[in-house]
């Protein structure tokens, strides 16, 4: 891969889209690091799969990889407005903390002692925690853009690979 690249795919709304996608990102995500590429295919799933879940039926799925870091957007048409207040809340909450570790095991035990039916909001506190990325919302005109970004620490890693 080289040390600037930029991949867009255009989806139709579905689940067999996933597999699809993981298996594109696998390939192209060859030459970074395993930490790399496990927490960009993590995330990317994770905006996907919100994307078929709560938008319309189509969407675009952007990564840009840069020396400085990388950026996984997801664009779709908007949902309803109740989502997107919701979404935005969620992402404001998941940027202003300080530890994302401590919103998912709060979240988890919120989850184990009063199950529900419906969102879990887990993801984007994955995406946060588990992968190190910073998350933003923005709209423009009828779609949403969900963008999770994170920097590379160039002493101890790559997102291309050669760090």
């Amino acid at each position: 891969m080289s040390r600037k690249s930029t991949v867009v795919y255009e989806f139709s709304s579905g689940w067999c889209v996933l597999k699809e996608l993981r298996e594109k990102l696998q390939s192209q995500l060859s030459e970074t690091s395993e930490d790399v590429s496990d927490a960009v295919i993590m995330a990317s799933s994770e905006l996907v799969e919100n994307a078929i879940k709560y938008g319309d039926s189509n969407f675009t799925y952007r990564l840009k990889i840069q020396d400085e870091g990388i950026e996984i957007e997801v664009i779709n048409n908007k949902a309803d407005g109740s989502n997107i207040v919701r979404l935005r809340d969620h992402i404001d909450k998941i940027r202003k903390s300080e530890n994302p570790f401590d919103l998912y095991t709060e979240r988890l035990l919120e989850l184990m002692n009063n199950p529900q039916n419906g969102p879990t909001q887990l993801g984007l506190i994955r995406i946060a925690y588990e992968g190190r990325f910073d998350l933003s919302c923005r709209e423009e005109d009828k779609m949403i853009c969900i963008t999770a970004k994170r920097k590379t620490d160039s002493e101890n890693e790559s997102a291309t690979g050669q760090g």
